[in-house]
């Protein structure tokens, strides 16, 4: 399955090359396929549980063999709900205040991309603001189970310095 112009538009090189590899990849693994995502209530389902502050019911968002792929720091990529779990209890007890909000939502084919906006502060008083975009898959569950942030620190600096 090759994908539509649109998409081919928007994919650089390296994901082209990521995206054959990934199709490559589930087609060696039956198993793991995953399900088309047809509606955004996984994705509505996590918002409500990450403003809720609860990490148990955020992880109970994530398929247990949950994939998560950050590009730009790979180093931070992990399997497992269970790390979900400790994650956002760190998360959590840093930013008792955080909030998040979806701001976009789209269904490609069996992806979600959502564009996301968090905001919280520490008991010291810093501030923390993150927005970037996300792209989910769900399992046959309606659990997440695959997703790639480009999330980010928002910043007051200047895009071009004036």
């Amino acid at each position: 399955m090759r994908p539509t112009a649109t998409e081919t538009a928007l994919l650089e090189k390296r994901e082209w090359r990521e995206w054959r590899e990934w199709r490559e990849w589930q087609r060696n693994h039956p198993q793991r396929k995953l399900a088309k995502m047809t509606d955004l209530n996984a994705l509505t389902k996590l918002e409500a549980a990450i403003n809720s502050h609860d990490a148990n019911s955020i992880a109970a968002c994530f398929s247990a063999d949950y994939v998560s792929e950050t590009p730009h720091h790979p180093s931070r990529n992990f399997e497992g709900r269970a790390t979900v779990l400790r994650n956002w209890t760190a998360i959590l007890s840093r930013f008792p205040n955080l909030t998040a909000r979806v701001l976009r939502r789209a269904i490609n084919g069996d992806e979600v991309w959502s564009e996301w906006e968090m905001d919280g502060t520490a008991a010291d008083g810093t501030s923390a603001g993150i927005v970037g975009p996300v792209i989910w898959r769900t399992d046959s569950n309606g659990l997440v189970s695959w997703a790639r942030f480009y999330l980010e620190p928002a910043t007051d600096e200047p895009i071009r310095p004036s």
